[in-house]
């Protein structure tokens, strides 16, 4: 977006169709992303993190109009509101090397956040390369917090899937949270 929001200045020196044509330009940009991002662990991870399958107009159920028309808003809200301020708050962090440690403290949640989901997309591949299907990502978090709020179970905020149930015991069950995958061509 930042990239995108750059061209402005350059595409029609401030015009309110320039700043039209950017807004429209970053929401396809991240219109694209979306589906690129979904369609690739959707094929690779056989993972299904969002559905749109229901929306009007939607592509594979990865992007919908409606969507997209979203994608706009946050578009416009960051060039309006967000990207304004982009290059003050970078120089005053260059000033401010103490605010660093915090930046810092970030990332390490960050990546720590990446080892938790990156292992947690491991067993749901092997699980769904295993039985070939493609788990419903949302789905599948729903149905672990109802059977959590049925057994009485401490349901944790930033682990929505740490349960007693081990997670392969949570897909065996989820039937609603699995996408059985159409035969291949050969």
């Amino acid at each position: 977006m930042y990239l995108l929001a750059s061209i402005d200045a350059r595409l029609a020196a401030g015009s309110s169709w320039g700043t039209v044509l950017v807004i429209l330009m970053m929401a396809v940009a991240m219109t694209v992303l979306e589906f690129l991002a979904g369609l690739l662990v959707l094929k690779v991870s056989h993972l299904r993190l969002w559905d749109y399958s229901h929306e009007w107009g939607n592509i594979m159920g990865l992007i919908c109009p409606k969507f997209s028309l979203i994608w706009a808003a946050c578009s416009a809200g960051y060039y309006f509101l967000v990207h304004p301020y982009i290059l003050d708050a970078i120089e005053w962090l260059s000033e401010n090397l103490a605010f660093s440690f915090v930046i810092g403290m970030f990332f390490g949640v960050f990546l720590i956040d990446v080892a938790y989901s990156s292992q947690l997309v491991v067993k749901l591949r092997q699980f769904a390369i295993e039985n070939d299907v493609v788990v419903r990502y949302e789905t599948l978090k729903a149905q672990i917090r109802h059977r959590q709020d049925e057994a009485r179970e401490k349901v944790h905020f930033l682990f929505p899937f740490k349960s007693e149930l081990h997670i392969f015991e949570h897909l065996k069950a989820a039937h609603e949270a699995i996408e059985t995958r159409k035969p291949r061509k050969r």
